[in-house]
């Protein structure tokens, strides 16, 4: 099997990808039946790095590929027309034997779609309303190396479109694909076969604290509720427990102001609150700097009625340093995206 020169193990590697793939929108609401059937089709470049140093596999297991997507989707309805995503992912690449991997991927960025809502040229979009939009998505791909430069990986895909209610009507699109990508390395896509460190030095950490504030800016006029949200701020704090070397579970509390003005007689003004209290638990992927969490939360104050119980809360932080993060998170009720929220955490 041919070698690595360990000298080098320890600066990331140029990985480039093209690729293509072919799905189907997910119809999610009644509100968006009338994009039933349509069958996305797009094809993306990647600009990325691949970490082959020990140090890196000890903490995830897995070498970490990180990068910039470019990404163009026709959407093949009329309705939707078309996007151009651009978007930063990690993906956590496992070595399954010397050809054949398994890796997975979150993403974020923002795409730029070419047929928003409109009241009088486009009334049937309901599911975005402003030319820019914030993307996030989700996959997992087998890969198989044909030779020490080039290989292919096989994907599928979730993602989703959607403004966090910065514009109405934004019901989000929602879409899967699958597709194949090739896989080019310049200098070798051979990945250093390392003995796991059975040490799970993880179990003796303690559990974190991270308190913090969010922000939410100005949002447009939401006709079926009669309202507009005129900025959110916010207190967070929560404890995570790590549970392995990718994973942590968490459990916190948030309480936040919502400033919102509603046209007379509006019915959710009889229970709506300017104060909100809610619970929350999840899980979070660490990888390197960056973490991935994932949220189901509860309100334990009253809240309007516009509102479900319940809510999902997807995020991504950095870590600046090793108290300071700085993160983007997007709030959901069943199928409304709620608003995406900044905020700045500190750890203890």
């Amino acid at each position: 099997m041919a070698q690595i020169d360990s000298s080098t193990q320890s600066t990331p590697k140029n990985v480039f990808i093209v690729g293509a793939d072919k799905g189907n929108v997910v119809v999610h609401t009644i509100a968006v039946k009338n994009i039933t059937g349509a069958k996305p089709f797009g094809f993306f470049i990647e600009l990325s790095k691949q970490q082959i140093n020990q140090a890196s596999y000890n903490n995830t297991t897995a070498y970490v590929r990180y990068g910039l997507q470019l990404a163009y989707y026709d959407f093949n309805t009329p309705i939707l027309g078309n996007g151009t995503i651009i978007n930063y992912y990690l993906q956590p690449v496992y070595r399954l034997s010397n050809r054949l991997q398994f890796s997975y991927r979150a993403s974020f960025g923002a795409a730029y779609l070419s047929n928003p809502y409109n009241p009088t040229s486009n009334i049937d979009n309901k599911n975005y309303s402003s030319h820019i939009v914030p993307y996030m998505h989700i996959g997992a791909s087998l890969g198989y190396r044909i030779s020490s430069h080039i290989g292919i990986e096989f994907g599928t895909n979730f993602r989703h479109l959607s403004n966090g209610n910065l514009t109405q009507p934004n019901k989000g699109i929602n879409y899967t694909t699958t597709g194949f990508s090739l896989v080019y390395h310049p200098e070798s896509n051979i990945l250093p076969k390392y003995k796991v460190v059975k040490n799970k030095y993880w179990k003796g950490k303690k559990p974190l604290v991270d308190v913090g504030l969010f922000y939410v800016p100005t949002q447009a006029y939401y006709n079926k509720w009669e309202f507009k949200r005129h900025y959110i701020i916010g207190f967070t704090a929560q404890v995570s427990k790590q549970v392995g070397r990718t994973n942590a579970l968490l459990f916190g509390g948030e309480a936040y102001y919502n400033n919102i003005t509603a046209d007379d007689n509006t019915k959710f003004l009889n229970n709506h609150s300017a104060v909100l209290g809610a619970i929350f638990s999840g899980h979070e992927f660490l990888l390197n700097k960056f973490i991935f969490s994932q949220n189901i939360g509860m309100y334990v104050t009253k809240h309007p009625s516009y509102n479900s119980d319940v809510f999902v809360r997807l995020g991504l932080r950095y870590k600046l340093n090793d108290h300071w993060h700085f993160g983007l998170n997007l709030k959901a009720h069943a199928d409304e995206a709620d608003f995406f929220d900044m905020r700045l955490m500190y750890r203890f």
